[in-house]
């Protein structure tokens, strides 16, 4: 939705710009520039993590809430009880004692609506302050119970987060320290085999990432596609043609370990780890 939003709007700030005149649409059509502009000023503020295509973490603080005093119910109907008891000698005053009726009726409505909506966000502001708090607790554990794991909960992450990046980092460079202390003796079996794992969750996680990129560059190509052929051959699409080179994830790099003296067996997988995202066509 936000980025179809995001792409009708920019196709209609091309066709301003080219001096197409445009209808003025109707209906919920109407709403969709207004939305468009509320979106990209939510995404340059501090709660850009509302539109964002990355997993909102408990420590996304969301925009404070700040009740404001409503006074209690008045009754308004006393002080305008002369008023409205009195006998309309007009028709004139017979409607305005009726708009005034109705007024006061709808002032205790809008109160009562205001007084449910303040309530409803007041309890709902604690209760998304203590689902915080234990998610967050829950987090500390996991990272701690974890040991430095990149994958393992079956959670999605992003692979191109600086969190992501920096766990990459430190496992090379974790990596990088193995070899050294290896090159000093010979690798077990078991040293390898671990090593070999981390390495196969990570390249397996980067894989499954790149297949995502992959299906949604299909998507915006489609889009592009549809937006060309509407316009016709004689007008420009109002964004660039969405290119895959660049995009995809490079591999990781496999760990180098000392082999042992002794030939040990070796893993199928282990093997035939081969980049499948080399074959693909980076258009």
């Amino acid at each position: 939705m936000i980025t179809g939003l995001k792409r009708d709007l920019k196709r209609r700030r091309t066709q301003e710009d080219e001096g197409d005149t445009m209808e003025t649409p109707s209906g919920p059509e109407r709403f969709v520039p207004h939305v468009a502009d509320a979106m990209q000023a939510l995404q340059n503020s501090s709660s850009s993590f509302f539109v964002s295509s990355s997993p909102i973490r408990p420590s996304s603080d969301p925009p404070g809430f700040t009740p404001v005093i409503i006074s209690p119910r008045k009754r308004r109907r006393l002080e305008y009880a002369a008023l409205l008891e009195a006998p309309p000698k007009t028709l004139l005053e017979e409607q305005l004692q009726d708009a005034v009726r109705e007024l006061l009726d709808q002032h205790d409505a809008d109160k009562s609506d205001l007084i449910l909506m303040q309530s409803s966000l007041v309890l709902n502001s604690a209760y998304y302050d203590l689902i915080r708090g234990q998610l967050a607790a829950q987090d500390e554990a996991r990272k701690r119970k974890a040991s430095g794991r990149l994958v393992g909960d079956g959670l999605p992450r992003l692979l191109t987060s600086k969190e992501f990046v920096d766990r990459v980092t430190a496992f090379k460079e974790a990596a990088e320290k193995k070899k050294a202390e290896l090159a000093s003796r010979k690798a077990s079996a078991t040293e390898r085999k671990t090593l070999m794992s981390e390495w196969k969750k990570l390249d397996d996680e980067r894989k499954a990432q790149n297949e995502q990129i992959r299906a949604e560059y299909k998507d915006e190509l489609r889009d592009w596609e549809e937006e060309k052929a509407r316009v016709g051959s004689g007008r420009r699409v109002g964004w660039k043609k969405p290119v895959l080179k660049g995009r995809l994830l490079p591999p990781v790099p496999k760990p180098d370990v000392v082999q042992s003296s002794a030939p040990a067996a070796t893993s199928p997988e282990s093997e035939s780890e081969s980049d499948e995202d080399e074959d693909e066509d980076e258009l």
